[in-house]
């Protein structure tokens, strides 16, 4: 009988874990394992944010975009992918020089690194087929997730149209959630795009001369903004804050850290740990790298948002500080923000958020130099401006109407032809999930105080009561993890998820199932609430053990090593 992985979602995080879980299974020598892949796009590999059009660049440079870990490459790093496999992109990039010439500071066309994962997701079917794994792609997405009927160890994962499979391990890699509800009383009217990447002929066909009003002015509003350039459109982007990302140059250097050192932090770190202690830690550290007057975290981060109060001002100052010293020791404090965040209570999670929030976030979504440089070009010749959004917008006869103010000015009222929502995807997992607010609704599975899925975060496995052991990866763990829109930061989730399940795998095999487990929906004794993927009520996880190891029965039996092979 075989062991079956449902995989739900096959975008970048999605497509790791398979390919990290093939290669594994490869290693260790098993077989007898079927993997389901769900994706309801039908597009296994690139998923909504590598599907788009061939004139958006990627935010990281081409030496962050892999789909493996730096250890387990064999011919799978991106810019060798790109030597090694022409036949696979030629078809779509005329201009092979300028594909060839990527570097490993260049930001690729984020089309090409969907090519890139959609090729690697079929190479890897290929190599698990040889292997005697089974891979199944199902182009739906998955509805809904119950228990298997009497069964103790499988789970029943369900798509629209009647399909169903019993699996034993089930992975959540749904990714970002949809577009935030606050704008949904817009969408009755034709002329407004509730995305960017999916509506690109509807972006298009925006005639010249139309006022645009693109809500939001993060990465995604960037994008927008590229996609209409040139066409002869006036764009206004419109956020809370009326803040761009920072600008970032290519590959941050590494800063040596004396105080913060992931070591040194892990010691020091407890959930007893406040957030004004760490900013001492913080502004000893600083004052260490850059001296006493410019050691200081505000500085680090607020002063450009302090300083400079229009848009335009602030952009040319990120233009000119991308990729100098600054710009290191920011990226390499936001590189050590979830080893302090994780140690934290939730209320001091809270505190840190709302302290670092604002500011941290211009830099974990920060964009590319030249993309900036455009964007500056657009505001000197009167095609794009940025304004603060200071009430809701709604429907005014043919028109949409906003208040929106210049930096601290007063608001006035404007009216648009347009308006894309790109505002960014809703981070309330338990809720707007449909997916996970399904097994809420049903009891199957309890969350964290905060909404978020209460991963175990050594292993990436949640508790259910589904039977079916359950792990999470990606966007799906946001809450656990400061930043999670990141692909590196995928691509580790998928590590760690994926040395669990193949373990619990190996592990099954390797034992003797008593006479009440069984991996058929036949007769089997009455699950109890304290099952292997259950939880009795009163053990329940709180959220305060969240980072306690979760473990089935079986795996605490026998100790496996899925080893690497020579």
């Amino acid at each position: 009988m075989h062991q079956v992985i449902a995989i739900v979602g096959c975008g970048a995080t999605g497509t790791s874990l398979f390919l990290q879980i093939v290669r594994a299974l490869v290693r260790s020598g098993t077989s007898r394992v079927k993997v389901y892949l769900f994706d309801g796009s039908g597009l296994f590999g690139p998923g909504l944010a590598y599907r788009c059009p061939k004139t958006l660049l990627m935010n990281s440079p081409c030496s962050m975009v892999n789909a493996l870990p730096e250890d387990d490459m064999e011919n799978c790093d991106f810019l060798q992918w790109i030597k090694l496999r022409p036949e696979v992109w030629t078809p779509e990039f005329s201009d092979h020089a300028y594909v060839y010439g990527l570097q490993s500071e260049s930001f690729a066309p984020r089309r090409l690194v969907g090519l890139y994962l959609a090729d690697l997701v079929q190479r890897h079917i290929e190599m698990a087929a040889a292997a005697g794994i089974e891979v199944v792609k199902v182009a739906q997405p998955v509805t809904r997730v119950s228990p298997d009927g009497d069964s103790r160890v499988t789970c029943r994962v369900h798509c629209p149209d009647g399909f169903s499979v019993a699996a034993r391990h089930v992975a959540f890699c749904v990714g970002n959630l949809g577009p935030n509800a606050g704008y949904a009383h817009l969408s009755k009217c034709e002329r407004f795009l509730p995305t960017v990447y999916v509506e690109d002929e509807r972006i298009q066909a925006i005639p010249p001369g139309s006022r645009v009003l693109i809500l939001g002015a993060s990465l995604s509003a960037i994008d927008a903004v590229i996609l209409l350039k040139g066409r002869g459109v006036h764009l206004t982007l419109a956020s809370r804050r009326g803040l761009l990302p920072a600008v970032k140059a290519g590959i941050p250097w590494r800063v040596e850290y004396k105080h913060m050192a992931t070591e040194p932090l892990r010691q020091w770190l407890t959930p007893k740990v406040t957030v004004p202690e760490l900013h001492k830690t913080i502004d000893a550290e600083l004052a260490e790298i850059n001296g006493p007057a410019e050691g200081s975290v505000r500085n680090l981060f607020d002063r450009p948002i302090a300083t400079y109060r229009d848009a335009r001002s602030m952009l040319e100052h990120d233009i000119g500080r991308a990729g100098g010293k600054w710009e290191d020791i920011q990226y390499a404090f936001i590189g050590q923000v979830d080893t302090f965040f994780r140690a934290f209570s939730l209320e001091e999670r809270a505190r840190f958020k709302e302290f670092y929030g604002r500011s941290i976030h211009r830099y974990t979504s920060s964009f590319p130099l030249e993309v900036a440089v455009k964007l500056r070009a657009m505001m000197d010749a009167g095609e794009l401006r940025l304004r603060r959004l200071c009430s809701g917008v709604d429907i005014d006869g043919d028109a949409f109407r906003a208040e929106l103010a210049d930096g601290p000015a007063e608001a006035v009222d404007e009216t648009f032809e347009y308006v894309i929502d790109a505002s960014g995807p809703s981070k309330a997992y338990r809720f707007d999930c449909p997916l996970l607010a399904q097994m809420d609704a049903e009891g199957l599975m309890d969350f964290n105080e905060d909404n978020s899925v209460p991963i175990d975060v050594a292993t990436f496995e949640f508790p259910t009561r589904l039977g079916a052991h359950c792990y999470a990866a990606g966007a799906t763990t946001n809450g656990n993890f400061f930043y999670t829109n990141f692909l590196p930061v995928g691509t580790a989730h998928a590590q760690k998820a994926a040395k669990t399940i193949v373990s619990n795998i190996v592990a099954a095999a390797s034992v003797t199932l008593s006479e009440t487990e069984t991996f058929s929906t036949g007769t089997a004794a009455p699950r109890k609430a304290s099952s292997p993927g259950g939880v009795p009520p009163e053990l329940r996880r709180k959220n305060s053990d969240c980072n306690k190891p979760t473990f089935h029965a079986e795996v605490e039996k026998v100790a496996i090593t899925v080893g690497r092979a020579d």
